[in-house]
């Protein structure tokens, strides 16, 4: 019950509270408009600098689905000066596709752009109670696509997670 509160706030409210903390009133919530102006498209600077500013993930209908990791990589650089926690990571929170609360706090973190890289993989901590194993997966992938240019397939990292149908394996399909 207490990991299940800890990854309700994570979700929910924390997003919130450093989005709204580090956009108060101080030079940094001048470079809101300005990193949407950059950043996104004249038709989703809105919607771009609302994400913003709540904290939320970057859900903007205007942005082409192969844009908006460009979009969020992009919107990270300009808050934080430097590169971010790159979105192509997100695959690797297929890990915790059985633990729906680390695997949607892991998604919403991930497309959060208003989201310090630092906090970006914090969620991690919080869910090794109760998903050690898929964690030690996330872990490794994490690390797998820093490091290598190749995707992260499931043949060669077969122990991360268990071959049955239905499952989602992040990393490239293979073809037999």
């Amino acid at each position: 019950m207490n990991a299940v509160l800890i990854v309700i706030f994570f979700i929910f409210l924390l997003p919130k509270l450093l989005a709204a903390h580090y956009f108060r009133d101080s030079d940094d919530s001048r470079r809101v408009p300005v990193a949407a102006e950059k950043c996104c498209s004249l038709a989703a600077e809105e919607c771009c600098s609302r994400a913003l500013r709540s904290g939320e993930p970057l859900r903007c209908d205007e942005i082409p689905e192969h844009r908006v990791a460009e979009t969020i990589g992009c919107l990270g650089t300009m808050l934080f000066g430097s590169t971010p926690v790159n979105v192509t990571l997100l695959p690797c929170c297929d890990a915790y596709r059985d633990n729906e609360a680390c695997f949607k706090t892991c998604v919403y973190v991930f497309t959060a752009p208003s989201l310090p890289p630092k906090r970006k993989l914090a969620f991690r901590h919080h869910c090794r109670s109760t998903a050690s194993r898929a964690t030690q997966c996330f872990n490794r992938c994490i690390l797998w696509k820093m490091r290598k240019s190749e995707p992260f397939t499931h043949s060669e990292h077969v122990a991360c997670t268990d071959e049955e149908e239905d499952k989602i394996y992040f990393g490239e399909e293979l073809g037999f």
